[in-house]
């Protein structure tokens, strides 16, 4: 794991994610992918037990059609990269996740790692979350890279770690029931469990057996190593079952 905390080390990083912001936020395809993931309103959320909350977002709730017109028309890349800088620059630091060797068993390896941190940073009271913009776009990612003087490592995951207010959580479904083997049993286990009380969460009961994920989760575009299926660090439900203590301002 590289960790940047010097000023000059976050901006040069910064510029990096700013580009790769703007290239995901003028590609139809990734903002398809990411309207798919968002959750407008409670009742959506609870209704599919995973994505990322409109509440996440720090966004009022909507009908799914209203917040897909909203995101239409407001979701534009001089805004957004004003929002990501103000964003980044407001925290302490960035840890970037770095695989040793690029495979499978390596991208799994830093999916862990950053499990492990997340949960550690949130036990301390600390929010973290992604800024993964430059390890996402792959025209990135190489020039990023050499900017960290990294020899031979491929950067998977992008954190940014700081002290900030918790944010709302989103929902996820049970390990099990996402697993291939197993799934059919892992259905039934998970359709036995008591509906979780999410009043401090949503304000209305959850699905039977869908969780509340332990920890704040992230209004930031990042998670999505796994959009190509490399960190099982999540999906634009960015699907991590660690805690995450993420923020949005």
């Amino acid at each position: 794991m590289a960790m940047l905390t010097e000023r000059e080390a976050i901006e040069r990083a910064l510029a990096f994610i700013l580009d790769a912001n703007t290239r995901q936020l003028e590609n139809p395809a990734f903002l398809r992918e990411l309207e798919a993931w968002i959750r407008f309103n409670d009742a959506e959320a609870v209704d599919k037990g995973d994505g990322l909350s409109g509440r996440a977002t720090g966004n009022p709730q909507a009908p799914r059609w209203l917040g897909k017109y909203l995101m239409r028309v407001m979701l534009r890349p001089k805004a957004e990269n004003a929002k990501v800088a103000r964003q980044v620059r407001s925290f302490a630091g960035l840890a970037v996740f770095v695989s040793a060797v690029d495979d499978r068993s390596h991208w799994v390896e830093a999916g862990r790692c950053y499990q492990r941190f997340a949960l550690q940073a949130t036990a301390l009271g600390i929010r973290n979350a992604f800024v993964n913009q430059p390890v996402e776009e792959a025209s990135v990612r190489p020039e990023f890279a050499r900017s960290l003087g990294l020899a031979g490592g491929r950067p998977d995951l992008v954190v940014r770690v700081g002290r900030a207010p918790a944010m709302p959580r989103s929902l996820r479904r049970p390990v099990g029931s996402v697993m291939q083997q197993g799934r059919r049993d892992a259905r039934a286990r998970a359709a036995a469990l008591p509906a979780y009380h999410l009043r401090d969460r949503l304000g209305q009961p959850a699905a039977a057996g869908v969780l509340p994920l332990p920890a704040d989760q992230s209004a930031v575009a990042g998670c999505s190593a796994a959009r190509e299926h490399a960190v099982p660090g999540g999906c634009r439900g960015r699907c991590l079952d660690a805690s995450q203590g993420h923020v949005s301002s």
